[in-house]
């Protein structure tokens, strides 16, 4: 029943963020190194939008933890909207149901 209710959840997660994620990825895909990103579906440089969104996300979280900096570009999309979008995206992934 987990599976099926976390397919559900994420679904949800889907189709209520999709614009903001086709937003985030429309502005970060020029500094990614990715070329590409498929929003029928869903995937960018082959992999999907949401590890990609987990990915953006390490890359930042880490190095700013560290007192690293970050790339100026970063400041649109870093730590908001990015955080918004990872704590739905856990949120979908995790604990999206009762169910559960």
């Amino acid at each position: 029943i987990f599976r099926e209710d976390q397919r559900r959840s994420l679904e949800e997660f889907g189709q209520k963020y999709d614009s903001e994620l086709n937003e985030f990825f429309a502005y970060v895909l020029p500094h990614s190194g990715y070329d590409e990103y498929n929003q029928t579906a869903r995937t960018i440089g082959g992999i999907s939008r949401y590890m990609a969104l987990y990915v953006f996300w390490e890359s930042f979280l880490h190095p700013q933890e560290d007192g690293l900096p970050l790339p100026d570009w970063s400041k649109e999309v870093y730590p908001q909207p990015m955080a918004h979008l990872m704590s739905k995206l856990l949120q979908a992934l995790a604990i999206g149901t009762d169910n559960q």
